[in-house]
């Protein structure tokens, strides 16, 4: 994780990016690089802090850039990919002077351009290039929104950052609670459910699969967005073992690519199938490679109906080797001090305890020193693994009007006995009433329209 900021406006304003330092310090703590400059009608300052991961050297900070100085390329996140593309491009007579991936993605954006080069990525990433010769800046987010990118424009100035308040803290001025947005929260309990809407009017979030661009020699910076990537449904031709087959290679292609790195990499074992798979992907590659073993940590709560430490210790007894285990029981209090901080790092809403629970073992990971982790969070998103995805499905073919398949789907689910197992009026009252707004879920909530929101304690304007 490395925390990307800067500015563009028709006055240099570098003062004003310097207030961001200390805020995003958090995200990258190993080195601090800024650059200021003017390109065509516009002034543009740029910084990053980065988190080493791979070419831990000094050579390998950001701002990167290129060996004539008409192009530099800030990024947070990383390309797993990097030394395929490395070896494609040396074969197409690229030079390379690091070992880092940023300098692949910045050479490969100025040999092959921005659209040939994100369908080759295959990683995370929220990057910013300039391209000083063509007078032109582009803003990149990874396919599915792994990396953050929020960004501000108003006729003076095009602010972004990796968080809203590296951006507040920039710009120094309140914005208005987004109604829409906390309407969803309080009525459906949703959050991160609009692909650009934060909970700041006037804050907006680059959507996953796009890019962006300002030209520089325009009169005002202003961001031209364009999809590059949208998730198809398509039907596999096989039988159930061999998608089961071809899944778990998918999985496990996905594993050794994310363990490139050149410092301790670690999983979070929770005992449930999708951890524990990715804990065993992890073993079996480090094994062949005759590396050090993956560092395991888990998250208990002994005594508790809830704790999964029976399941921990199932995969322990599979890899030989035992996690490094915190227990929440131990000290309760503990999570509920960390809710203001975990909200001040999550700049938006919280509807549960989990973030205070992964705050705890990010503190036992950097302990460990383990910089790099493996997670099976999004797996029950990702295969459908809650009871309200089957009622998002028979809505979504109800609004194509597919009713046949509607037909097909619920007499299916009614002979394997599924059907009224899965739909449950508890969570689907959330989702099909009708939704009126803010104004209607009462006066106690309309009373915070006119302010600035507030989150946790404290406002993160004050923070």
């Amino acid at each position: 994780m490395c925390g990307i900021s800067g500015i563009i406006s028709r006055q240099d304003r570098r003062q004003d990016l310097e207030r961001s330092k200390q805020i995003l310090q958090h995200r990258g703590p190993d080195s601090l690089g800024t650059t200021h400059h003017r390109a065509g009608e516009l002034y543009a300052s740029v910084l990053h802090h980065r988190l080493a991961i791979i070419d831990l050297s000094s050579e390998a900070d950001q701002p990167f850039f290129s060996r004539d100085g008409n192009a530099y390329l800030i990024c947070n996140g990383e390309i797993y990919n990097y030394i395929e593309l490395r070896a494609e491009l040396e074969a197409e007579g690229v030079e390379f002077r690091t070992s880092s991936d940023t300098e692949v993605l910045l050479e490969a954006l100025l040999h092959w351009g921005v659209t040939k080069t994100l369908e080759k990525l295959n990683g995370m990433w929220a990057f910013a290039f300039c391209d000083l010769k063509n007078r032109r800046f582009t803003f990149a987010r990874d396919r599915f929104g792994i990396k953050p990118l929020y960004y501000c424009t108003d006729e003076e100035a095009f602010c972004f950052g990796s968080e809203i308040k590296g951006v507040l803290a920039v710009l120094q001025r309140k914005f208005p609670l987004n109604q829409k947005t906390a309407s969803r929260l309080l009525s459906q309990n949703l959050v991160e459910s609009d692909p650009e809407e934060t909970f700041f009017e006037g804050i907006s979030k680059l959507p996953p699969g796009h890019y962006g661009v300002i030209d520089l020699n325009a009169p005002r910076p202003v961001m031209k967005v364009s999809r590059y990537y949208e998730a198809k449904v398509g039907e596999l031709q096989c039988d159930f073992e061999e998608a089961n087959r071809h899944l778990k290679q998918l999985l496990s292609d996905a594993v050794a690519l994310q363990l490139r790195s050149d410092v301790q990499v670690g999983v979070l074992l929770s005992g449930g199938i999708d951890s524990s798979a990715l804990a065993c992907f992890a073993e079996e590659h480090v094994s062949k490679r005759g590396g050090s073993s993956v560092a395991l940590l888990s998250l208990t709560s002994e005594g508790s109906p809830y704790d999964e430490s029976p399941y921990i210790r199932k995969v322990e007894q599979q890899l030989g080797r035992t996690a490094a285990r915190i227990d929440v029981s131990d000290n309760p209090t503990k999570m509920l001090q960390l809710l203001d901080d975990v909200q001040w790092f999550n700049d938006e809403a919280l509807t549960s305890f989990s973030g205070a629970a992964y705050c705890l073992m990010m503190e036992r990971a950097r302990e460990l020193g383990i910089k790099v982790l493996l997670t099976g969070q999004g797996a029950d998103e990702l295969f459908c693994g809650y009871k309200k995805y089957l009622g998002f499905y028979l809505k979504g073919l109800l609004r194509e009007g597919n009713v046949a398949n509607f037909g097909k789907e619920v007499v299916r689910f009614g002979v394997n006995g599924g059907f009224a197992h899965d739909i449950q009026w508890s969570e689907m009252q959330r989702y099909v009433m009708p939704r009126h707004g803010l104004r209607a879920l009462g006066p106690a909530v309309g009373a915070y329209e006119p302010l600035s929101i507030a989150l946790g304690s404290r406002s993160l304007a004050e923070r």
